[in-house]
């Protein structure tokens, strides 16, 4: 049996989705599946190159101008029909997201070869993310992928309960697969400064990821209890805090030396800078639909690094995160709460940190490692109606 993983974004080296679908390749491969990744990553001439025992190749030419790019995007279906003729036949083909033709394309294709055709759906937008709301096309397309695109024909992998719950609800076949990593093959070995309380946060700034509540928080703390503290802000700079995130200026002043913003990071640099941390902090909506339907990867990363997370409840995370046990709970969505929250990591003893870190390890291994969803793949490829 063969199948086929199609996706837009880049692989091997890409980010979050990247990862997701490098570990579904492996459940495949679980399921004695041979697998294909056709991502855009860097040009691979079309030929098949391995990464970590998959087989992929990059949709992408040799070109790296705009334009390049912009024509390679446009040219997704064609080579997507290349790909199916030069290296199958295939048995099942997983779309990540992909341009809507493709899909359309794919699903004609998949009903007239009687191929299993299958989404990984990972998010819903919200209208409130975008500066042109309703209007903006990325919105649109996904709620016309949400709504009318994805149906009864394409079985369905929702990462969340909310995702899962809303295709149950239209007959989709759909099983739950939440954010996977290789669990056991991440070093969770800590070196943290019993003295200090260092809190990391790394990502791209914007309306997503409420950094804004955070440094508020961090603003409101008095300067002896800033002084207990290094807050490590990755990925970012303070123009884009103040520009992207409306954060104040004045706040990020406050902050001092308590404030490090080593700017953009490998992925691989993350998980090195995790193992220094004794938090990590995520702040996001309570009531958008975003934060309802997606799942943060940047949680599973921490725990599964051995750092406990200091977060508002959104997704399932109320199923994982439990308070003072492999993490801290901000009750409201507010700066006020965040700061509270903060003065009691800052008076957690070593040894309460310390065990806070092997019940974060603990929670990721028994969740989020990859192998312990074999079988769940295994009912959705032989599920034959939903229910």
């Amino acid at each position: 049996m063969k199948a086929l993983i199609l996706s837009t974004s880049r692989y091997p080296d890409g980010g979050a989705e990247t990862v997701r679908m490098h570990y579904i390749a492996k459940l495949f491969q679980l399921n004695g599946y041979e697998v294909i990744i056709a991502a855009r990553g860097a040009c691979t001439g079309y030929k098949l190159k391995d990464y970590d025992g998959v087989q992929y190749l990059s949709l992408r030419g040799s070109g790296s101008s705009r334009l390049n790019k912009l024509i390679d995007y446009m040219n997704f279906t064609k080579n997507t029909k290349q790909i199916l003729r030069n290296n199958g036949p295939f048995n099942a083909v997983l779309v990540m997201a992909v341009p809507t033709d493709s899909l359309l394309f794919l699903k004609r294709f998949a009903k007239k070869r009687d191929i299993m055709l299958l989404h990984d759906s990972v998010e819903w937008y919200s209208h409130e993310q975008f500066r042109l709301g309703r209007m903006s096309l990325e919105y649109r397309k996904k709620e016309l992928w949400m709504r009318i695109l994805i149906d009864s024909r394409i079985k369905v992998i929702a990462v969340s309960k909310y995702l899962e719950e809303y295709f149950k609800a239209r007959k989709i076949i759909v099983i739950r697969i939440p954010v996977i990593m290789d669990v056991s093959g991440m070093s969770n070995k800590k070196s943290v400064n019993e003295s200090k309380l260092t809190i990391f946060y790394a990502g791209s700034p914007g309306k997503k990821d409420y950094l804004r509540i955070v440094i508020e928080g961090l603003a409101l703390l008095a300067m002896d209890e800033l002084t207990k503290i290094n807050f490590v802000l990755a990925g970012t700079t303070k123009e884009q805090l103040i520009k992207l995130c409306g954060v104040r200026e004045q706040d990020i002043d406050l902050l001092g030396d308590s404030l490090a913003m080593p700017g953009k990071v490998s992925r691989d640099k993350v998980i090195e800078m995790l193992s220094f941390a004794d938090f990590t902090v995520l702040m996001r909506s309570p009531t958008q639909r975003y934060a309802k339907a997606g799942f943060p990867t940047k949680v599973v990363e921490s725990l599964a690094s051995g750092t406990p997370i200091i977060c508002n409840l959104t997704s399932d995370l109320e199923v994982y995160i439990k308070d003072n046990i492999n993490g801290i709970i901000v009750t409201e969505c507010t700066a006020e709460s965040f700061a509270a929250s903060i003065r009691r990591a800052i008076n957690l003893t070593a040894g309460q940190r310390k065990d806070m870190c092997k019940e974060a390890r603990k929670c990721a291994a028994e969740h989020f490692d990859y192998r312990l969803y074999q079988s769940s793949l295994a009912v959705l490829i032989s599920k034959k109606e939903e229910g």
